[in-house]
C-alpha cells in the first residue's frame, strides 16, 4: 500500500540525490518521480531514467515513473508521444518490474471527457504491452486526474485493454475531488466497486480550486487499504509555493 511522495525530478535535476534520500527517511515507501519526453521540459534519457530509478531502489522505495509534458492535454497526439517516449525508453523498466510502476502520463485529458479518456488509453496500452513493457501501470482519470468519474464509468473497459490484466488507476485530490468525505468516499469506492485497483497519486491540503479535506483522505485510505503520495517534496512555484511538503531539500 502506497505511503510516499511526489519529486519534482525533472525540474531539479540536482537535487534528486538528497531529495530522495530524505523523502526515504520519512518512512515513505514509494516516491513519484516527474520525467519528461522532450515535449515541454528536456527530455529524460535512458541513462538519467536508469540513475534516478536506481536511487529511489538503493533507498528501498518504489519508483513510479510518470512523463508531465501532456498535463491537461486533450490531444491524443500529445498521450501518442509520451506512449512513444516510454517504447523508446523501454530497456530502463524491463527487468525493473518489481520496483518500477508506469504511471503513463500525467493528468493527461483536461476535459471532463471520460470516452477521450478511454480512447486515448485504451490505445496506448496495448502498444506498451507490444513493446514488451510488462511493468504495472498507472493510469490518472481525466479532467486533470480529478474527474473520478471517467474512471468510474470507462475504468473496466481501459483495465481490459491490457492484455496483462495489470493496470490500476489514480485520482488527484484537491479542492475538486477532495473538497469533503462524501466526495472523497465517492470518488474512490466507486473505482473498488469496480474490482479496479486506485491511489490518491497526489493531493494537497489546499489548491487554487479550494479547500482540501487532506485529513479525511489519510483516513479513507488507511481504513481502505488505499494508497497515497502527497505533492510534493519541494520546488513548487507559481503561487501554489504551499504545497511544498519539506522547507529544505534534505
Amino acid at each position: 500500500i502506497m505511503r510516499g511522495i511526489n519529486h519534482a525530478h525533472a525540474w531539479y535535476l540536482k537535487e534528486d540525490t538528497t531529495a530522495i534520500k530524505a523523502i526515504a527517511e520519512t518512512g515513505a515507501n514509494t516516491v513519484r518521480i516527474v520525467c519528461s519526453d522532450g515535449q515541454q521540459w528536456t527530455k529524460d534519457s535512458e541513462e538519467m531514467l536508469e540513475t534516478v530509478i536506481d536511487l529511489c531502489i538503493d533507498n528501498e522505495m518504489i519508483a513510479v515513473v510518470e512523463v508531465h509534458d501532456a498535463t491537461g492535454k486533450d490531444d491524443i497526439s500529445a498521450l501518442r508521444h509520451v506512449t512513444n517516449y516510454w517504447i523508446e525508453m523501454k530497456n530502463a523498466l524491463i527487468g525493473k518490474e518489481q520496483y518500477v510502476i508506469l504511471n503513463i502520463a500525467n493528468e493527461w485529458a483536461g476535459s471532463w471527457d471520460g470516452a477521450l479518456w478511454r480512447d486515448g488509453y485504451v490505445e496506448a496500452i496495448p502498444k506498451l504491452r507490444e513493446a514488451g513493457i510488462k511493468n504495472t501501470l498507472l493510469v490518472d482519470a481525466g479532467g486533470w486526474a480529478q474527474y473520478a468519474k471517467s474512471i468510474h464509468d470507462y475504468g473496466v473497459d481501459v483495465f481490459n485493454s491490457d492484455p496483462d490484466k495489470n493496470t490500476m488507476f489514480a485520482v488527484h485530490m484537491y479542492g475538486t475531488a477532495g473538497k469533503n468525505k462524501q466526495t472523497i468516499e465517492n470518488n474512490l469506492a466507486n473505482v473498488t466497486n469496480k474490482g479496479l485497483c486506485v491511489i490518491v497519486g497526489e493531493f494537497g491540503y489546499d489548491h487554487t480550486d479550494g479547500d482540501v479535506d487532506e485529513e479525511y483522505i489519510m483516513e479513507y485510505c488507511q481504513k481502505n487499504g488505499i494508497g497515497y503520495l502527497g505533492w510534493s517534496w519541494k520546488g513548487n512555484s507559481g503561487g501554489v509555493e504551499y504545497l511544498d511538503i519539506a522547507n529544505a531539500w534534505d
